[in-house]
């Protein structure tokens, strides 16, 4: 009997630190907007994803949202929002949007 796997490389982003990523939820502290460049420059790498490499790679979205055609969106905020105080009404965040399938479709920098 033989037995085929596939696996996928695991994803990273070189110079990205997780840890201080993370630890920003909603980018309140500000240490995320140093990683603004970082993320624009490695956008296309961060498409044909699924959910759980999305999260292995950037912690759990600050935000997520489900529309009316059932399409999944995660968000990381760059820039402190309205959820920190002294937050920007219209702050730059990562949005990135996944298909039927699961697997991230489009990655873009909304307010940026």
């Amino acid at each position: 009997m033989i037995l085929l796997t596939a696996c996928k490389p695991s994803v990273s982003i070189d110079g990205l630190d997780k840890e201080t990523w993370v630890a920003d939820k909603f980018a309140c502290i500000g240490n995320r907007f140093e990683y603004l460049q970082l993320i624009d420059d490695n956008r296309k790498n961060l498409l044909r994803l699924d959910q759980n490499e999305v999260e292995s790679l950037l912690g759990p979205p600050d935000e997520h949202e489900l529309d009316k055609r059932k399409r999944k969106y995660f968000h990381y905020y760059l820039q402190p929002g309205v959820n920190c105080k002294g937050g920007l009404e219209h702050p730059v965040r990562l949005q990135i949007r996944f298909n039927a399938l699961g697997l991230s479709s489009e990655v873009f920098l909304e307010n940026y």
